[in-house]
This record gives C-alpha cells, sequence and structure tokens, in this order.
C-alpha cells in the first residue's frame, strides 16, 4: 500500500486486511482494529487518510514488521482452527485460506426459491455457530474478528432483480 499524506510525504506499507464486502476493510491484530473504511471501494484508493482516524493513522505508520507477521499468523491459525473444527464436527463447509470465506451449500438451509430455513437448515446452523464461535471467541482470538458478514446467494436461473431480492432475503434469515 502507498500513499501520501497531506503534506506529500510518500508512505509505503505492507498491510493484511481484511475484506468485508460493503462494510468495509479491517486490519485487526490482538490489540484491537487499526483501520475501519465506511467505503468498501477506498481499497482501489492511493490514500485511505481520509477514513481513518488520527490514532489509527498512527498506529499504521507505527506498525513494526514482527506486527505483522503476527497478525498474518493469526488470520491463518484462525482460518486453520475453523476448517479443523467444522471438519471435527461432520459439516461441510469450506474455509477459504485466502478470503477468510466461509462457504455452505445452500441446498441444506433452503429450498428452491425460497427463503425460508428449512428443518434441517435450521440444525445444521445450531452447529455452524456453535462451531463458529467456539473458535472466533475462544480466548486465543478475543478481540480479532470485529466484523462478521452474511451474505446470500441464488442459482442464475431467474431474473436479476428477483435473485438479488432473494439472496437478501436468504442473508436476513440465516442473520434473524
Amino acid at each position: 500500500l502507498s500513499w501520501r499524506n497531506r503534506e506529500g510525504q510518500q508512505f509505503t506499507r505492507q498491510l493484511v486486511y481484511f475484506l468485508c464486502g460493503f462494510d468495509g476493510i479491517v486490519l485487526a491484530d490482538m490489540d484491537g482494529a487499526y483501520l475501519y473504511t465506511a467505503d468498501y471501494f477506498d481499497r482501489y484508493s492511493d490514500s485511505l487518510y481520509g477514513s481513518i482516524s488520527v490514532e489509527e493513522k498512527s498506529a499504521l505508520e507505527n506498525m513494526d514488521e514482527q506486527t505483522i507477521q503476527q497478525i498474518i499468523e493469526k488470520r491463518e491459525d484462525l482460518l486453520t482452527d475453523l476448517a479443523a473444527a467444522y471438519a471435527e464436527a461432520g459439516l461441510a463447509v469450506t474455509v477459504n485460506q485466502e478470503t477468510g470465506e466461509i462457504v455452505m451449500d445452500s441446498s441444506v438451509l433452503f429450498g428452491v426459491d425460497s427463503s425460508e430455513i428449512s428443518a434441517e437448515g435450521q440444525e445444521f446452523l445450531t452447529r455452524f455457530i456453535q462451531v463458529y464461535t467456539s473458535v472466533v471467541f475462544n480466548e486465543k482470538y478475543n478481540g480479532f474478528v470485529s466484523t462478521i458478514m452474511v451474505e446470500g446467494h441464488t442459482d442464475t436461473s431467474g431474473d436479476y432483480d428477483y435473485n438479488l431480492e432473494l439472496s437478501q432475503k436468504r442473508a436476513d434469515s440465516v442473520k434473524a
């Protein structure tokens, strides 16, 4: 990441960030969140200073290689621990080690053209959440995850607008 401060001074840093969809970008370590942007598209910006506080700016500028490496390792550990916990629980879930995205087969949760969670889906979600919270809220990761995003998806058949609305309803059902 390269940017210029308001005085024109050039900065270059290697940063690890978590893309949280339309909610923004979060850079976090054991001590807290260093960066949160309200705009998802800020990741394309040369300057993030407009989106962060003076304290966050200072934390970014003073972050050393060891701290960055600790963030990377903690993220890798979290994703590995999640994948292992889901496998141990016998849940068909994929944890993407690159993005951190957790994917499950939506047919377990919903019928075709439906946003109502099936009885089997309710049972699956209960087990899924128990495993997720047992890992994410473990003392080892205390304060590391600052945002959780739920997305809903559909197949490609049907009208785009209808599928977009169905996707939102599915995500809302899961959150509820």
